[in-house]
């Protein structure tokens, strides 16, 4: 009888360990990304970090490229995801860097425009953009696509 029931304890704790582990390796740690500057070309300010990628409700950005000239700082972002249509969203009207709104916001290339384009028959899915900002600047950059769906990350 006692074996039993030490039998019967060890399946339950393993059971419950099993449990444990099977929910925490479904959860993401909610990170921010953090940009360093890079010293190898200073005289161009630029820096190209490594695929910096936050991924929020579907919607995953990526730092692709910093770069500081003529006392702009230009932010070049991917974004991705299967629901929306990222070209609808007002990026530049809800992101900021250290504070400071862009006072640019381009899609690459021909993303947008008539029905031949790649984001009109994508939808809008994959968009290639750079914000740029008035002055040299570092600290928080936040990329919002709504006011209620903001992207982190620290530009160094």
């Amino acid at each position: 009888m006692k074996k039993n029931l030490v039998i019967l304890a060890i399946i339950v704790t393993m059971f419950i360990i099993g449990a444990f582990v099977y929910t925490r390796a479904g959860t993401k740690p909610q990170t921010n990304g953090s940009v360093e500057s890079s010293s190898n070309s200073p005289e161009q300010g630029s820096q190209s970090p490594d695929q910096l990628t936050v991924e929020k409700d579907g919607i995953q950005v990526a730092v692709e490229e910093v770069k500081r000239e003529n006392n702009r700082t230009i932010i070049k972002l991917a974004m991705d995801n299967h629901v929306y249509n990222l070209a609808d969203f007002a990026v530049k009207d809800f992101s900021s860097l250290n504070g400071v709104q862009p006072d640019g916001y381009n899609i690459e290339g021909d993303q947008v425009g008539g029905p031949a384009s790649p984001v009109a028959q994508q939808g809008g899915h994959h968009l290639e953009v750079s914000l740029v900002f008035p002055g040299e600047l570092y600290g928080r950059l936040l990329v919002g696509l709504k006011s209620d769906l903001q992207f982190e990350f620290d530009i160094k």
